[in-house]
């Protein structure tokens, strides 16, 4: 076969015809590619097109055709490179087999089993290095462990991406919004210039501008009626029964005649620090204790005194009385939401003196009080609706009837319930800053405590109130979020977002800072502030939320020493309100979501 090669015509118009070879890797000539390629359509019978006219050449230039080659078709270079590497494979294959059957009958000698020799003389020789390669791996990891450690971690693989049980109040069915089609004034068949709009009533006016001073928010929230109504008239869930149900057990356990006087919560909390931390200890969370008692937001929370249950009472951001009976097994898994409010509900109380009695105060500046017993929600106590930017923050109860409520614009209420409302005191502090909360001493009514925005915790007495001056102050760095007494009148705990903890000693007569806790308090916007509170019937221990992780609630000495903390896989969120159990070792942390969880 000969090629022709073709000079073009710019260089000269040469012309050179002949045959061309290479030299191959053992010296024999090979013929160039293009040359095998016209060897294959000749071959092939192929219809040769003489390059007669130069465009018809250019097309049919052996370059230009991609030719299929088999592996015995490729250079002699290539095809000796490819069998030496398979090669070179085979023969580690065949040293891995050897060696591995080696170890084999060296590790097992003669005990191999008739069923395992009637199955080998089945299999072919590959498929018996595969079976031995099996179970000699398997004897390594278990020799190792290392199926055991596998087993253990699968199993704890599948326990964390169990999908979580819901347990709490029965959400409310919202019948989905009619979608809206959009259309243009012109398929409306209207003109763009107005000239067709008639003109708006005065009910229309009056509305819109109502909902420029009020938000969507607060009409969807209205305050509620003053009462007294019955407390299901506040229930807006489905399981109505179920709640009628719970209400009723629930005004036999907190009766007064279950409050027995002979209670004391030194019974629990009394002795050495170190007992009471030992009981602390021993406090564990179940699943079955992490409920759901709020939709939103819980602002605030207060265990019940009756020991027959363990009852929760817990305030929403839109005015929700949460009632928890922890272990109740029923649709709601215990957990019932009313809605006396329309505000959040900052102050919960409930004295041991009347425990039937729950009252709260809220944003929409009521205090209002919820028989438990008797099943009625009654307003104590309302701003009126001219007394526009205010609003109640806190109360203490000093009495049965007599309360002393913190207000906007530095204002300190006493309010008797069995006056009218004309009658009520007001006492004006620092000097005209909102007071955030308040705490009356325990054995001392008229003595009561106040923190403020201005950064001041101060102590006063409702006998000499006279030119706003209290009767001695402490400075912080930043607003109080959170003010207590003990309930020996001893002490003060104070919460500020100057991120510490005061343990403040008190006489009746003067302040003065025992200890300094560093504690980290910025909750940011979406949490609720946190507020410190001793252990009951203590001046030593004192405990709060944290933002630490793990999540936990945590315990604090007098001696600025971190004694305990509350945690465990069950809380994944920041506690930001907490509460005691007085007569049994019980604690309840409440999260931003509306979940409860217990600790017994």
């Amino acid at each position: 076969m000969s090629g022709v090669c073709v000079t073009s015509k710019r260089s000269g118009g040469k012309f050179c015809s002949g045959r061309h070879y290479t030299t191959g890797p053992l010296g024999k000539r090979v013929q160039p590619l293009y040359h095998q390629a016209n060897q294959f359509r000749q071959d092939n019978r192929m219809p040769v097109t003489t390059p007669s006219l130069r465009r018809s050449a250019r097309v049919l230039q052996p370059q230009n055709i991609k030719v299929p080659f088999s592996p015995d078709e490729l250079p002699a270079r290539k095809r000796v490179k490819r069998e030496e590497e398979e090669e070179k494979v085979q023969k580690k294959e065949v040293k891995e087999m050897v060696k591995k059957e080696v170890k084999e009958e060296a590790t097992n000698g003669e005990n191999a089993s008739p069923t395992t020799t009637s199955n080998n003389s089945v299999l072919s020789e590959y498929e018996q290095m595969v079976q031995r390669n099996i179970a000699e791996r398997q004897r390594l990891l278990e020799s190792m462990g290392i199926l055991k450690a596998k087993e253990e971690f699968s199993s704890c693989v599948k326990e964390s991406q169990k999908k979580p049980v819901y347990r709490g109040i029965i959400r409310e069915k919202k019948s989905p919004e009619p979608v809206m089609r959009r259309r243009s004034l012109r398929q409306q068949n209207l003109t763009p210039d107005g000239l067709h709009l008639s003109l708006p009533s005065d009910v229309q006016v009056a509305q819109a501008e109502r909902r420029s001073t009020v938000t969507s928010r607060e009409e969807e929230h209205p305050r509620p009626p003053p009462g007294p109504a019955p407390l299901m008239d506040y229930y807006k869930a489905q399981n109505k029964v179920n709640c009628e149900g719970m209400l009723t057990d629930l005004a036999c356990s907190v009766s007064t005649s279950c409050i027995s006087s002979t209670m004391s919560s030194s019974d629990v909390w009394g002795g050495t620090m170190e007992s009471v931390v030992k009981k602390m200890k021993k406090m564990h969370i179940e699943e079955e204790w992490v409920v759901k008692v709020v939709p939103d937001r819980i602002f605030s929370v207060q265990f019940h005194p009756t020991v027959e249950k363990t009852l929760v009472l817990v305030g929403g951001k839109w005015g929700q009385l949460g009632i928890l009976d922890v272990g109740r097994e029923d649709e709601s898994n215990g957990a019932y939401c009313f809605h006396p409010h329309s505000r959040p509900i900052n102050c919960l109380s409930v004295a041991a003196s009347s425990p039937h009695h729950v009252h709260s105060t809220s944003y929409d500046g009521s205090l209002r009080q919820t028989d438990l017993e008797a099943g009625i929600v009654q307003e104590l106590y309302a701003l009126t609706d001219n007394q526009h930017n205010s609003f109640l923050c806190w109360h203490s109860q000093q009495d049965t009837h007599n309360f002393l409520v913190g207000a906007s614009l530095g204002r300190v209420l006493q309010v008797d319930t069995r006056v009218s409302e004309g009658l009520v005191k007001q006492y004006l502090v620092h000097e005209r800053k909102t007071v955030k909360v308040i705490s009356g001493h325990p054995h001392h009514p008229h003595y009561y405590a106040t923190g403020s925005n201005d950064g001041y915790v101060s102590l006063w007495d409702l006998r000499n109130h006279k030119n706003n001056k209290p009767l001695d102050s402490v400075i912080h760095g930043r607003a109080i979020s959170g003010v207590e007494f003990s309930q020996t009148g001893n002490a003060l705990i104070s919460t500020s977002m100057d991120d510490y903890l005061r343990i403040i000693t008190c006489d009746r007569t003067a302040l003065t800072v025992k200890r300094k806790i560093r504690h980290y308090n910025q909750t940011g916007r979406w949490l609720t502030t946190f507020k410190a509170r001793f252990v009951p019937t203590r001046d030593d221990l004192v405990f709060v939320g944290s933002m630490r992780h793990p999540r936990r609630v945590e315990v604090w000495g007098c001696d600025g020493l971190l004694h305990h903390h509350f945690h465990g896989p069950l809380v994944t969120s920041v506690s930001s309100v907490v509460a005691l159990h007085p007569f049994r070792p019980a604690l309840a942390g409440c999260n931003s979501s509306g979940k409860v969880h217990v600790f017994m």
